[in-house]
């Protein structure tokens, strides 16, 4: 699993013990039915979240669900059923990245800017507005592949507006990226992490907010 994913996951070890999984070693397995045909086994350890799909028969690897360009109705199905059990996993034995709260709460006491949903069907995706009703910050979840990063796994992420020199040298592809779905001058992406502190985000935060309320 890609390095973003669990670094914006902190793994809780009698979590997963609760939820079913068995240790082996380092590692935790938990096998899952996905159908009469095929089963999934989730492995996680240290740095680790692998997925495997077997067939029922011959216990061998299905496949088509380990080429990424696989097309089919089936084996569409079987990578969302993967996916909706690999979520389920994520929230029953993982503790989410605080970074998301800690933006909005920074914002709030420091601005009095509640943070706004204005897409009814994608309640993940967050607005940030100043009292011109101007963005100045868009927090929300997007795909690692997105970013350019290894998986299909989501990830939280934060846009804010800065001086293009400034995003110049801020841009890294590992924590800072170019805007996603913004102008690429103006705008970055920041992933949130456990390899960025509030500390690092909150002047960038006041950037956005100056710039775009004294444009």
């Amino acid at each position: 699993m890609a390095r973003a994913l669990l670094d914006t996951y902190t793994l809780q070890e009698e979590k997963l013990i609760a939820y079913g999984f068995v240790k082996n070693g380092k590692q935790y397995v938990l096998k899952q039915d996905l159908d009469e045909n095929l089963f999934v086994v989730f492995t996680i350890g240290k740095d680790q979240f692998d997925t495997q799909v077997f067939d029922k028969v011959d216990k061998e690897p299905y496949i088509l669900y380990q080429v990424k360009n696989a097309v089919g109705a089936y084996v569409g199905e079987i990578r969302d059923k993967v996916e909706t059990l690999k979520q389920a996993v994520l929230v029953n034995c993982f503790e989410s990245n605080a970074l998301r709260q800690e933006i909005i709460n920074y914002i709030k006491s420091k601005y009095q800017v509640d943070i706004a949903y204005p897409w009814e069907d994608e309640k993940t995706s967050g607005t940030f507005k100043n009292s011109q009703g101007k963005w100045f910050g868009l927090i929300m979840k997007i795909a690692c592949k997105s970013l350019g990063i290894e998986g299909e796994e989501k990830v939280d992420v934060l846009n804010l507006k800065e001086d293009p020199l400034v995003i110049e040298k801020l841009i890294d592809h590992k924590n800072f990226f170019p805007a996603y779905h913004m102008n690429k001058k103006y705008w970055l992406t920041i992933l949130l992490d456990n390899h960025i502190k509030m500390s690092q985000i909150e002047p960038l935060i006041d950037d956005s907010y100056q710039l775009v309320s004294h444009k």
